[in-house]
């Protein structure tokens, strides 16, 4: 099965040619600016384990994550994800920099 992160992507825009074009601006972007691809794996918290517990900003003891918590990590990596396919950044480049994180850690 071939990638096409068109498919991937269907729900954010009902016209397929609205899509095509945001793929177009986000691979444009990515191959402008190879460092937004690691921008958007840190700040989609995708390099991260999921959290048992959160710590606390005064630090306090951590406490366990509340499901807004849950919540607003889930939709930080599904974002994430959804605009690394527009800039058709397959799976198999997604996990080598994921490798290569882990490797710089």
């Amino acid at each position: 099965m071939n990638w096409n992160p068109i498919v991937f992507v269907k729900g954010l825009s009902r016209s397929g040619r609205e899509r095509q074009r945001m793929a177009r601006r986000w691979g444009l972007a990515f191959e402008t600016d190879a460092k937004l691809v690691d921008d958007l794996v840190r700040l989609g918290l995708l390099i991260e384990p999921e959290p048992g517990y959160f710590r606390a900003p005064d630090g306090q003891a951590p406490s366990e994550p509340t499901a807004i918590d849950l919540a607003m990590r889930a939709g930080r990596r599904e974002l994430a994800l959804e605009l690394l396919a527009l800039g058709r950044i397959s799976p198999t480049a997604f996990v080598n920099i994921l490798e290569e994180n882990n490797e710089h850690d």
